[in-house]
């Protein structure tokens, strides 16, 4: 069975055979959200969403998430309903 290509390229925080490098993602996002409190970021390769959320946590007051997978941006778009976000 192959993967295809979003398999590859998409960390899921779930998959505990990508724990370190969904650690490794949080720690950027972390990193980012020092310089994103109270404003409107775009969330470039935002994949399956869960940065997007964090920087929101973290104080950005909007964040825009975009993909080059509609099928993400689907996703995320249902996983994820906040006003102050956009996919």
């Amino acid at each position: 069975m192959s993967k295809s290509k979003d398999d590859i390229e998409r960390v899921d925080p779930i998959k505990s055979e990508q724990k370190f490098l969904y650690q490794e993602h949080l720690i950027r996002y972390l990193f980012a959200s020092q310089y994103t409190k109270n404003k409107t970021v775009l969330d470039a390769a935002c994949g399956n969403g869960y940065g997007s959320v964090l920087l929101l946590e973290k104080g950005a007051h909007k964040v825009t998430g975009i993909d080059i997978s509609e099928s993400t941006i689907d996703l995320c778009k249902k996983k994820y309903p906040l006003n102050n976000l956009d996919f």
